[in-house]
């Protein structure tokens, strides 16, 4: 696959924009048996990936860090990332604060589940100027949100 600058894209493929901010959706499809990620920029966008996935939240983190990874390259540095995967909003928008100070330890003393995927993104987050993190249904925003959830299931093993 060819990775696309920002540069490179003709008008043609124009980016989502919310109020200063470029918009990328991060959703997940499921078959019953399998789950696919997408990170979805807007129709035919040649920035948009979709990706099968092992089951678990850690795609749905590694599809937000490739979202905050294709924004720094293509010089994006307002970032909102629209999501329907309600484990990792809170997490980068609530529980992140506490983990780091807690050397990345739950209130019970335990290991953040996806510890290092966490870290990860963390880390990329910091690549950009700022990110807005924003929790959607499939009711809100429902055409962009459907639109990514098809892309998606592209990535789905066809039974």
């Amino acid at each position: 696959m060819k990775n696309f600058h920002l540069n490179d894209i003709d008008d043609y493929y124009r980016f989502i924009k919310e109020n200063g901010y470029t918009v990328v959706y991060v959703t997940k499809a499921w078959n019953g048996q399998n789950e696919a990620t997408a990170v979805w920029f807007g129709n035919n966008h040649p920035l948009n990936i979709s990706k099968f996935a092992t089951q678990g939240p850690a795609a749905d983190i590694q599809a937000c860090v490739e979202a905050v990874q294709i924004a720094y390259r293509n010089d994006i540095t307002r970032l909102m990332i629209k999501t329907d995967i309600p484990y990792v909003y809170h997490s980068m928008t609530n529980w992140i604060h506490k983990w780091r100070r807690n050397g990345w330890q739950t209130v019970n003393e335990t290991d953040v589940r996806d510890r290092r995927d966490f870290i990860i993104l963390d880390h990329n987050c910091e690549l950009l100027d700022d990110i807005v993190w924003e929790l959607i249904d499939d009711q809100e925003d429902f055409d962009c949100c459907q639109e990514a959830k098809l892309f998606a299931r592209q990535s789905l093993p066809r039974h």
